[in-house]
């Protein structure tokens, strides 16, 4: 991931997909707000306001909101026919519960999420997260994930619904901020993804913040 081993004085230089070097004060300063959804499918207001980070034009529509009971996602791709692996169409979705920007990596509240547009070995998803020594959590059960595939307008949309019990830690009432990130994946394209760092994944700290507005 760095460019070279970074000295004892300095801050370590992260590189993006095409190799260039980034840099990260930015990452620290997004946050976008998070609406309230009483009822599915999320319309064009849970748009959320993604920057462009890198060279690529952005080809899905992300749209997210909350509610007590989960978080609803709803993802546009511009095609018909999916391959639904890591090789070709798959969505991931990073969550931080407690928002902890000080994390140097994955502790138990930080999900990493697989989400398939078409189920694989009969799941729609899984968890995947990976931890480092005692910080860790049971892994969501694949039955929890609901998918749903919507075709409007000529578009495709993939409707997700993360219940509560797919987190460590979703409490609403007493945590007003999640940390947040996304990976979407197409087959013979470049991922669309909100940071465009490699490791992604393994790097809360670089994980965006939404603010949940409440009802």
């Amino acid at each position: 991931m760095f460019k070279r081993p970074p000295r004892e004085d300095e801050e370590p230089s992260y590189l993006n997909l095409y190799g260039e070097e980034l840099d990260l004060p930015f990452f620290f300063r997004y946050q976008f707000p998070l609406l309230f959804f009483s009822d599915l499918p999320l319309k064009e207001k849970y748009t959320l306001p993604l920057p462009t980070l890198s060279q690529q034009k952005a080809r899905h529509e992300v749209r997210m909101g909350w509610s007590w009971e989960g978080i609803s996602c709803r993802i546009s791709y511009p095609k018909k026919e999916f391959r639904p692996d890591l090789e070709g169409d798959a969505i991931e979705l990073f969550f931080d519960t407690r928002d902890q920007k000080e994390a140097p990596y994955p502790n138990r509240f930080c999900h990493h999420f697989l989400i398939f547009p078409e189920p694989v070995a009969g799941q729609k998803g899984r968890e995947v997260t990976r931890f480092r020594g005692d910080e860790t959590h049971p892994y969501a059960d694949p039955s929890l994930f609901d998918v749903h595939l919507k075709e409007e307008k000529g578009v495709t949309w993939i409707d997700i619904f993360l219940p509560r019990e797919a987190f460590c830690g979703y409490d609403p009432g007493q945590f007003e901020r999640l940390g947040w990130s996304y990976r979407i994946l197409m087959e013979g394209s470049l991922p669309q993804q909100l940071i465009p760092v490699k490791e992604i994944a393994s790097l809360p700290s670089l994980w965006a913040t939404l603010l949940l507005q409440k009802p």
